[in-house]
């Protein structure tokens, strides 16, 4: 079996005789056909031979007469219209005939005519010239009669079938061979092609139902077969393979699923649910006590709308439910599957977080820091007012060296009270305690405001103070404006403690379109661009431990960021290292009866 030529090799052979066979029973039925086709019907051959043996009868008798030199019989002419009348079944075909027949009668008219002319010897013994022409010119014209009418009936075969002939017998051994050799052939796709087919056609078939255990079949047939077999019992040992590590896989995430913390859900395009761990039915059995009888996670947590799922973006959510009179917080991660294809529905991976620990955690963390620095501030306080009597002198005559002293005092106490109040002014805010309360104000009125504070600070320090107003006379916006002046106290410090001496801070307004936009400029050290976008995180500090050039804990930032959204406004930064800095704030400009945000 493994020396059998290719199936290509065999089919072609195949195809080959078919065609010469269908060639060669084609020829010979065209020869066949032909010969078939020229040949004339029996009706005609009977009719023919009726009308010969008929005008023989009639020849014969007027032979005997001329040749006699007698008269001829008196009833020819009737024996003529029988001849004629056996014309009648060859129809049209049989014109010459009739035509050749016309000219037979005229040699009998003039035979009549012969014999009554004085031409005519009727004496024994003398030769009647006259009459044996004549008797001649009717036997000629009899033969054209009957040859005209055999014409009707002659077979003549083409040349071809005449030089075709000799080789039939040939032809006939090349058709049976032929027919052997594609029988045989046939016989042998059987054994080669179709049987081993048919048996891998079965373990396929077996595979597609997940019957990995049938075996596939021992490459048998032709080579083809063999290296499709072999090809079929390496797919399915790499598949069986495959799934094995599958399964393992899909055992250690199901086991690591299962020991999170965190509820992970599988949905589909339409938030259908999917798959899901054990915290994720116990979850969304807390929040929905439709579940599990309904699926989706739209109608369970209506803070996923099903629109999220059926587009392409990933989210991040939190709620927050009252769950056995107790408050809980809930993260949720909206996270879309990358497809493998284009014919793959889009599928989600939805995290639930249970940050209600966290949260409490860090609720406790802002009432105790609260609590901390608002007790840290009264002693503060307290020690800022007796440095301040104590500079005036109220506890007797300082010395100088007694003076600087009690100003390093005043001037370190101050600096931790404000870091005290940045900290209870960012505990307040975390926990929506600080209140803001805005009101109209016209821009120009509040930057001359503005510059009246700070510029003796600024000029104090050896820096030029200047203002930058191209707000519209009686343009107002609606700010807390001494929460603005805390925001603002804190942008112009961060400029004093970065721009050198020489430098050069400037408070400036314009318009743009709907907003007024407030912004502190600086020709300090500058930003690093990838400290940018951390600025106004919590904590945040463009140097660290003994590279720091100002104190601050890193919330002064922080608090302008939140207090200008609390109001409504926005801030962007535009820094160039060694060029200095410029915050921008801004607010929508305030419109008569329209309530303040």
């Amino acid at each position: 079996m493994n020396n059998l030529p290719p199936i290509r090799f065999q089919i072609s052979v195949l195809l080959l005789l078919a065609t010469l066979n269908t060639l060669v029973f084609g020829t010979v039925a065209l020869a066949l056909f032909a010969a078939l086709a020229s040949s004339p019907s029996q009706s005609r051959i009977q009719a023919v031979r009726g009308f010969e043996a008929t005008f023989s009868s009639v020849q014969a008798k007027v032979s005997d007469a001329t040749v006699a030199g007698q008269p001829l019989p008196t009833d020819v002419d009737q024996d003529l219209q029988v001849v004629e009348a056996a014309l009648e079944p060859l129809g049209e075909d049989a014109r010459g005939v009739r035509e050749e027949l016309d000219r037979y009668r005229g040699q009998l008219d003039a035979w009549k005519q012969h014999l009554r002319s004085p031409a005519h010897s009727a004496v024994v013994g003398i030769e009647d010239a006259a009459g044996v022409a004549q008797s001649r010119e009717i036997a000629r014209a009899a033969q054209h009669v009957v040859g005209s009418a055999r014409q009707l009936v002659y077979y003549t075969r083409p040349l071809w079938v005449d030089l075709v002939e000799p080789y039939l017998p040939f032809l006939g051994a090349w058709v049976v061979l032929c027919s052997v050799v594609t029988v045989l052939l046939a016989g042998g796709l059987r054994v080669v092609l179709s049987r081993p087919l048919e048996r891998l056609t079965s373990a396929a078939d077996a595979l597609a139902r997940g019957q990995l255990e049938v075996p596939i079949p021992t490459p048998e047939g032709a080579p083809e077969i063999q290296t499709l077999a072999r090809a079929m019992s390496a797919a399915k040992t790499r598949l069986v393979e495959t799934i094995d590590v599958l399964d393992v896989r899909n055992r250690q995430t199901a086991t690591m699923l299962a020991r999170l913390g965190d509820g992970v859900i599988l949905a589909d395009a339409h938030g259908a649910l999917l798959e899901s761990n054990a915290q994720a039915d116990s979850m969304l059995s807390a929040l929905n006590r439709s579940y599990p009888r309904v699926r989706d996670l739209s109608e369970l947590v209506p803070e996923l709308p099903a629109a999220y799922f059926g587009g392409d973006e990933d989210r991040t959510l939190e709620f927050e439910r009252t769950l056995a009179a107790r408050k809980r917080w809930f993260e949720v991660d909206l996270r879309r599957v990358p497809k493998a294809g284009a014919r793959q529905a889009g599928v989600w991976v939805v995290v639930i977080h249970d940050v209600t620990s966290a949260r409490e955690v860090e609720n406790i963390k802002r009432d105790f820091l609260s609590v901390i620095t608002h007790e840290l501030k009264t002693p503060l306080v307290t020690i800022e007012g007796f440095t301040k009597l104590l500079l005036m002198n109220k506890g007797g005559e300082l010395s100088d060296k007694q003076r600087t002293w009690v100003q390093n005092i005043r001037d370190q106490g101050q600096v931790l009270l404000t870091m005290v109040t940045n900290l209870l002014d960012a505990t307040r805010l975390e926990g929506g305690n600080l209140p803001i309360s805005p009101q109209p104000v016209v821009v120009n009125d509040l930057l001359a405001q503005w510059a009246n504070t700070w510029r003796p600070a600024v000029e104090t320090r050896g820096l030029r103070f200047a203002t930058d107003d191209h707000a519209p006379p009686g343009a107002r916006l609606a700010i807390d404006t001494f929460r603005m002046q805390q925001v603002v106290g804190n942008l112009v410090n961060n400029a004093l403690k970065f721009t050198p001496a020489g430098g050069e801070i400037v408070i400036g307004a314009r318009i743009e379109g709907p907003r007024v936009v407030l912004s502190i400029a600086d020709t300090g050290r500058g930003i690093p661009a990838d400290a940018v976008p951390h600025l106004f995180e919590k904590f945040y500090q463009v140097e660290k431990g003994d590279t720091r050039v100002a104190s601050g804990a890193g919330l002064g930032l922080y608090i302008v960021h939140q207090l200008v959204a609390a109001q409504g406004g926005r801030i962007v930064v535009h820094s160039e290292v060694g060029r200095g800095s410029r915050f921008d704030l801004s607010f929508p400009l305030y419109e008569t009866g329209v309530p303040a945000p």
